[in-house]
């Protein structure tokens, strides 16, 4: 009972700063726990779980209040504890990223690349997706690049086109929702080929290999570039005309998890603890005034900028360019 009531108390103190904040500045709407949950759709299993989300949402309410570049998204009623723990790789497949020294370095013919490239823009990438509360980044990260370099072929379209996240959850490692090397995703990929969607769809958790019919689509082969060279990636997406996967190192995740997709990530926070996660980049270019390269997230369209980022490419934040992978079609 004590412990409530402090909970509760707590609760009122960051809820009365929040609305404090919001009513200081008229052009902001006040956000209330009401309107989240109508908003994002959310309901809870008990009045402990609805308690403690509110909780969470006035907390990141209160943050985003006070940090730039933020914004109140489907999360917010999760603690960045609980977030990492459910949407980011675990410490030790962080560990075993950086030790796969199985990786061939990609090598170029050429030095040429083009000015820009959005992948949105030619339709050679799928609708974005929601990994949901299973660390599957690496899949999904691994799954986009496959898909896109179909669709560059020309195969396939993209409203009709989607590749089976889970089957490499369920099917190609042992860790499935607690991440795992992107070449784990690739090598299952390559050798055995992954299925449609529509066939083996995704629920955000791990359950025994299915083996389901149909067709398989598979990847010629795969590589990092190493040493990390941001000319490179952009040599490679000239080359293959597809998505390329990459690990971010996030430190300041809280700032992350509420990225508003209005700005330009160049800096963050120095953290404790850093969170390894899948992503993919889709484009370089220019946006708000600077270089920037087009990331990909697999958080849901409320994150960011409809699910994508814009990170500076004079920076080396979150050390996005570091360990990238390309792959290539028969």
């Amino acid at each position: 009972m004590i412990i409530l009531r402090i909970e509760m108390a707590l609760m009122m103190t960051i809820i009365a700063t929040a609305i404090i904040v919001v009513r200081s500045n008229p052009t902001e709407p006040i956000r209330t726990f009401k309107q989240f949950k109508e908003t994002f759709g959310k309901s809870y299993a008990n009045s402990f779980e609805e308690t403690r989300a509110m909780k969470n949402f006035y907390e990141s309410l209160a943050f985003v209040l006070r940090t730039n570049g933020t914004a109140i998204n489907a999360h917010s009623d999760m603690s960045t504890e609980e977030f990492g723990r459910f949407f980011t790789m675990s410490e030790r497949q962080m560990k075993s990223i950086q030790e796969d020294y199985s990786l061939i370095a990609c090598r170029f013919n050429q030095t040429h690349f083009q000015s820009e490239i959005d992948l949105r823009k030619c339709g050679f990438v799928t609708p974005v997706k929601d990994q949901k509360k299973c660390g599957a980044c690496w899949a999904f990260s691994t799954v986009c690049t496959t898909e896109s370099l179909y669709l560059s072929s020309r195969q396939v379209s993209p409203w009709k086109f989607g590749l089976s996240e889970q089957e490499l959850v369920d099917c190609a490692s042992p860790h499935g929702c607690d991440g795992d090397k992107m070449s784990v995703g690739f090598g299952y990929i390559e050798h055995k080929g992954v299925g449609l969607s529509d066939q083996y769809p995704y629920i955000a958790r791990v359950q025994p290999c299915q083996h389901c019919f149909g067709p398989k689509f598979r990847i010629g082969g795969y590589c990092i570039i190493y040493p990390p060279d941001k000319t490179k990636i952009k040599v490679a997406m000239t080359v293959v005309q597809s998505a390329v996967s990459a690990v971010l190192l996030i430190e300041d995740l809280a700032s992350f998890k509420h990225y508003d997709g209005k700005s330009v990530i160049s800096s963050e926070s120095k953290r404790s603890k850093t969170y390894g996660h899948g992503v993919n980049i889709v484009g370089y270019g220019s946006k708000y005034g600077q270089e920037v390269w087009i990331v990909r997230n697999s958080w849901g369209t409320t994150w960011g900028d409809k699910g994508y980022a814009y990170f500076a490419q004079n920076s080396t934040v979150m050390k996005l360019t570091k360990n990238v992978y390309m792959a290539w079609l028969h």
